[in-house]
């Protein structure tokens, strides 16, 4: 994949289908693509609120949370003992069940953790892509998981 893919006018695309529509579902669709991975969005507490596989991609871990609807146990233990993730930073975590690494990012709005953005790393490109570039990202999702979590009167914090 070229770096160029990975440039701010994708990131642009990305804000323009946030202002377009209204659903966290595409969005993450299109946020998957974007980055070319597998990804989860998972609420505090644990709950898969949305998720992106692309066809040609198999995992047991991924397919038995997205089957589930929540990760296991052990995995939100590993992500609340998570010092980087603790202090509001992304992290990339390997965990014993799966063949990929994962990358662990808080998903913040307005100082509220509303959830994580789980990105599935398959062939080692994510550690590529730009810091602000994920920046960017995280907000606009954490901004579309907030409206979305607002419209439903779900607590925001467990």
């Amino acid at each position: 994949m070229s770096q160029r893919k990975w440039d701010n006018c994708g990131v642009q695309a990305l804000v323009n289908e946030f202002f377009r529509q209204d659903d966290l579902h595409k969005l993450a669709e299109d946020v998957g693509i974007f980055l070319e991975c597998p990804l989860l969005i998972i609420d505090e507490t644990f709950h898969i609120v949305t998720h992106f596989n692309p066809p040609d991609f198999s995992d047991r871990l991924f397919k038995n949370a997205v089957s589930g609807g929540i990760i296991t146990y052990e995995i939100g233990a590993i992500i609340s003992k998570n010092n980087a993730l603790c202090a509001g930073e992304a992290d990339y975590i390997k965990l014993d069940e799966s063949a990929y690494k994962r990358r662990f990012a808080p998903l913040i709005s307005t100082g509220v953790r509303l959830g994580y953005f789980v990105c599935i790393d398959v062939d080692g490109h994510l550690q590529k892509i730009p810091p602000d570039i994920w920046k960017q990202i995280e907000m606009i999702l954490s901004k579309q998981l907030f409206i979305e979590t607002s419209r439903q009167d779900k607590p925001f914090e467990t």
